[in-house]
């Protein structure tokens, strides 16, 4: 599986959507999760409800947060449960990167989704509140658009 967002908590990496080559193909909608304290194959736990193919990940200490498009979704690390709406994005762009902070997740970056028209990214900072279902804000601008960049944790 390819391309799906990332999350994280103090003790577990999350992998959320992806797209899989393989027969059957298309986008995945299931979170995967795997302990960093021991070697050990992930495991879905949960699932993102709709399939998110190429968004960005950021994370919260109590949930992780990812988007694909327009689209905002949340899902709670301590009970594993499927993930919830959490507001939208201003602009409707994949390939995003997220970066987290203490009480804000950042997704910066982008392209549209239609890859015959060239694009060379964008260069547009949206800030997501961890605590409130609302629409991003934006945050400024990244000096030249880009796409598919990666983020990180704080």
């Amino acid at each position: 599986t390819l391309g799906g967002p990332h999350t994280q908590s103090a003790t577990h990496g999350y992998i959320v959507g992806g797209y899989r080559h393989q027969s059957p193909s298309g986008n995945r909608s299931r979170i995967e999760k795997y302990a960093f304290a021991s070697s050990v194959t992930s495991a879905t736990v949960a699932d993102a409800v709709d399939p998110v193919p190429q968004g960005g990940g950021t994370s919260s200490t109590t949930d992780g947060i990812v988007q694909y498009g327009n689209l905002v979704k949340k899902h709670q690390f301590a009970t594993d449960s499927d993930a919830v709406s959490h507001g939208s994005l201003v602009q409707d762009l994949d390939y995003r990167s997220g970066q987290s902070g203490t009480t804000d997740g950042y997704f910066s970056g982008g392209r549209r989704g239609v890859t015959n028209q060239g694009s060379t990214g964008f260069p547009d900072i949206e800030k997501v509140n961890y605590a409130s279902n609302t629409t991003a804000t934006d945050h400024g601008d990244l000096p030249h658009g880009r796409y598919g960049p990666k983020g990180t944790q704080y």
